[in-house]
């Protein structure tokens, strides 16, 4: 990442900042009055780095707090927490707030708090909106804060009822769904069956076009064959076997040669197959590798420009194309047959509809055949299933698909995979009476590609997006969590009922700005789901997603790419980006006419809403084929597909390979994108940001605590609430925060206290002695089993202090402009663990006593009653109380400030 993006961002966050709330570069004592009283994280940072506020675009006081992903439990957690700091008098020095996920509810709550206070009177003077703030979080009678501890259970707030309208929105979504992806591939099967019977008519059959080329198929289904074993076995002669061979042809030591042998084995071998047995088959195979040699050769030629021909590494990238191409055509040949084996089934299933005398016995007979087939095929697809399945109990629902009983396991993939597929291939060839009756099947072919069309237009994307749970999830949310300090509510006879819409509940992103009130900056975080290398076409194995920040400013995409909000007139305008770095380069933001790109303007619920989609086809890391193709089919798709305003052809210097398939595969999407949407999801295939359409998603699927963006600005001082379920209290969310921090930015993060007994470091003396005694160490904050049989287990402390260290900027480029911020060295992490020791209140006790898994259950439970709800409130808020303490302007040795 150019040095030159990084400061142009931070300048860009600064400007966004209003005067009230930015803090001058001057000295201290020009520094606001509602500034001068700091805490000890303050003075942390003063006392082990006092010159460098002076060098930094971003000064020493900057503070920047992350709440985590978990649900309705982070969300309740991370709401005491910052009632805490609210009381202690924090909040005010907060200036960047990072969410993700259940963080995002109580951090889109805060922020729209800070929207409607500073709508009020502001004639109070300085601070007046920060005040209100503090006191509305801190009385405990609050109506804001009672609102969602009355309505925590979002989802089905009203009992039954609410139930009820679930269920009907789901399987009017789901049947929409089905209708959709059926009628697609109705026209794929038909498409098929067509040609099939026009190639090898039953009815007053002629001399088959095609037997020649497919003399196995042939030979062995005879009038009965299918297009797809056809297609297969024409791409068997003409792709697969041509490219294995042609690896053989290529010389190893000679540019652009032949090994004279192998050529003449070749032609010795098919023309002996020619003139013995008149099959023109080896001639086929044989001419077909010899031309895959010579389209290679031109294509390296024409890919190295003016290179030098007889270079080395172009002998490799020569056998490199021809081994790629093998293993796409062996894919594409594997897929063919499966499909062939399901035409095959649903021919044999109309044959026995349309002419045997006991239709629906013969039916059930040859359907029992096809379940104990399957069943004796239960072992290969139990395997399978282990290969892609994650046992990681921290991951949440999906991650032990391994540990499901065997049976419903296969049964499950079995029925979602197969059997929709082979009904359509049934209905197909019936509507082709399997070749005696083709008008209807024609006519339903081309009816269902008119549907498909019409139903596949960019007009119809929404459907997509809005067939899924993801609007009822983000509509929900809103009416709670943003509802909740909407003051017209109050007004509204209506408005205290949580199921009724009352304008006000949301708010258009452009016009959501907590910093203009004085609170912070608020980046909300979710996950741009990236499976397949756009430039190599090969698959991701590990993130499998980068992390999308979207700010006041503008949007961060991974650690390398940044683009701003246009400004008119100095409103920020939601719909246009300019990206920003080497124009040289790649960027998902720039086009190739140099204009902006116009974005798709979501509102702060649906953002909001996509940060917590935790269960989708794309879950980052955890994506895998089979569970994306299940979660697709039963319409489990709380993911959206953003569209960047931009085609893959009119991006600058894209990072794709160009040529025929590229060309018919933008085409298909261009003409049948809501299908191609959909298709991308049932295989678990997502292009990141190099489509038109980014696949969002929850962004704990990228990094669960929220503190990355932070990380990558460098905050001098940060601090994390951690409410993500952690079963066996081991860090996993911190772990992974270090583990990233250290690929993509090569920081380090190590516990400031070792173990409980080390001597203080002298960068830590301005701590306060009753807040050091509770910072924990690594052991510390895991969890203790019990002694005690069905005894909740304890950990010794709920936060400790760490020091993340970064390392010396790259090299500037000629195009890079210096940035005095990005030489900070140290941030000051503040890590908040939701863990208990046993000195919480009795009501919280009481009620892990009653719920073991207590702070980490499930976030598959998001019916929050009150006794839930409360306990993870005031646990954040009893941790909260022991580490936000006031110094009051006075330093732990009694200096003044």
């Amino acid at each position: 990442m150019s040095e030159s993006v990084q400061a142009e961002q931070t300048d860009e966050d600064d400007k966004a900042t209003p005067a009230k709330k930015r803090k001058p570069r001057a000295s201290q004592a020009t520094r606001l009055n509602h500034k001068s009283a700091k805490t000890w994280l303050h003075r942390l940072a003063n006392t082990s780095d006092p010159k460098s506020e002076t060098d930094g675009k971003l000064p020493d006081d900057t503070m920047g707090v992350a709440l985590s992903g978990g649900g309705i439990r982070s969300a309740a957690f991370c709401l005491g927490v910052v009632q805490s700091m609210a009381s202690a008098d924090w909040l005010r020095h907060v200036d960047y707030l990072s969410t993700v996920s259940g963080g995002g509810y109580t951090g889109s709550f805060l922020g729209r708090l800070f929207d409607q206070q500073r709508s009020l009177d502001d004639s109070g003077g300085e601070g007046v909106v920060q005040d209100r703030v503090r006191a509305t979080l801190s009385d405990p009678f609050s109506s804001q804060v009672d609102w969602l501890r009355r309505h925590s259970n979002y989802l089905s707030p009203t009992g039954f009822g609410e139930l009820m309208f679930n269920f009907a929105a789901f399987w009017r979504n789901f049947l929409s769904l089905q209708v959709v992806v059926a009628i697609f591939f109705l026209g794929v099967f038909g498409l098929g069956n067509a040609i099939a019977y026009w190639l090898l008519p039953v009815v007053d059959p002629q001399p088959p076009l095609v037997t020649p080329l497919v003399p196995v198929s042939t030979a062995l289904l005879g009038m009965n064959n299918s297009l797809w074993f056809m297609l297969a076995e024409l791409s068997v002669w003409t792709m697969t076997l041509p490219l294995a061979l042609a690896y053989w042809l290529v010389s190893q030591d000679d540019h652009e040669t032949f090994v004279l042998p192998a050529l003449l084995g070749g032609v010795l071998v098919s023309g002996a197959m020619l003139v013995a047995f008149a099959q023109p088959i080896g001639l086929v195979v044989f001419v077909a590798a010899v031309a895959w040699v010579v389209v290679t050769w031109i294509g390296v030629q024409k890919d190295d420009g003016h290179g030098d021909p007889y270079a080395a590494y172009r002998l490799g990238l020569a056998r490199n194309r021809l081994t790629y191409r093998l293993a796409f055509w062996t894919t594409t040949l594997v897929a063919l047959v499966l499909i062939g084996f399901v035409d095959i089934v649903g021919r044999w299933l109309a044959s026995t509809t349309l002419f045997s005398t006991d239709a629906f016995g013969d039916l059930k007979l040859e359907l029992s055949v096809i379940t104990a087939a399957l069943l004796a095929g239960a072992p290969i697809v139990r395997g399978l299933a282990g290969l892609v399945a994650r046992k990681d109990e921290s991951r949440g629902v999906l991650s032990s698909l391994g540990r499901i009983p065997y049976l419903p396991t296969v049964l499950a993939f079995l029925v979602a995979a197969g059997l929709p597929i082979l009904v359509i291939a049934w209905i197909s060839h019936l509507s082709f009476q399997v070749g005696y009756g083709v008008k209807l099947g024609f006519a339903t072919t081309g009816l269902a590609w008119t549907l498909s069309f019409l139903l596949g237009r960019q007009s119809a994307l929404p459907f997509v997006n809005r067939v899924g749970p993801l609007t009822i999830y983000a509509a929900r949310l809103a009416r709670v969590f943003l509802g909740a300090v909407n003051p017209r509510r109050n007004k509204s006879r209506s408005g205290t009922s949580v199921t009724q819409v009352i304008e006000g509940d949301d708010v258009g992103i452009a016009q959501y700005a907590p910093e203009a009130g004085s609170g912070p900056l608020h980046l909300i975080n979710v996950a741009c789901n990236e499976t397949v290398d756009v430039a190599s076409q090969r698959g991701m194995r590990d993130r499998q997603a980068e992390n999308m920040a979207i700010g006041p400013v503008g949007i961060n995409l991974s650690k390398r790419w940044h683009a701003l909000w246009r400004h008119d007139s100095q409103k920020r305008q939601s719909s246009d980006l300019i990206p920003l770095g080497n124009s040289n380069l790649p960027h998902p933001f720039r086009r190739r006419d140099g204009q902006p790109a116009s974005v798709e303007n979501l509102t702060l619920r649906q953002w909001m809403a996509i940060s917590g989609a935790a269960v989708s086809p794309g879950m980052g890391r955890l994506t895998s084929p089979a569970v994306s193709l299940l979660l697709t089919l039963a319409n489990v798709r709380l993911g959206y597909w953003w569209n960047s305003g931009i085609w893959s052809g009119d991006r600058a210097e894209l990072p794709m390979k160009q040529g025929l398939f590229a060309w018919l595969k933008n085409w298909f999407m261009r003409t049948f994108a809501a299908q191609g949407l959909l298709l991308s999801e049932l295989r678990g295939q997502f292009a990141g940001p190099w489509r038109r359409h980014f696949y969002l998603s929850d962004g704990g699927n990228f990094e669960n605590t929220a503190t990355y963006e932070l990380l990558r600005r460098r905050v001098p001082l940060i601090v994390t609430c951690d409410a993500g379920r952690d079963v066996k209290q081991q860090l996993s969310g911190l772990a992974e925060l270090t583990r990233i921090a250290r690929v993509d930015f090569g920081a380090e993060v190590t516990f400031v206290k070792d173990a409980m007994n080390s001597p203080r470091p002298e960068a830590c003396d301005c701590v306060p002695d009753e807040i050091w005694e509770c910072i924990g160490t690594i052991d510390s904050l895991t969890t203790k089993p019990s002694e005690i049989p069905d005894r909740p287990a304890f950990s010794d402390h709920h936060f400790t202090l760490l020091r993340v260290d970064y390392p010396a900027p790259p090299p500037m480029d000629a195009h890079d402009q210096p940035s005095a911020w990005h030489q900070r060295k140290t941030s000051w992490l503040l890590y908040i663990k939701s863990t208990t020791t046993g000195d919480e209140p009795v009501d919280i006790r009481n009620y892990q006593a009653r719920n073991p898994d207590f702070p980490n259950e499930s976030t598959l439970d998001q019916y929050f009653d009150e006794p839930q709800f409360e306990s993870y409130r005031r646990l954040g808020m009893h941790i909260g109380e022991k580490v936000f303490a006031k110094l009051d302007g006075q330093t732990r040795n009694g200096d003044a400030q």
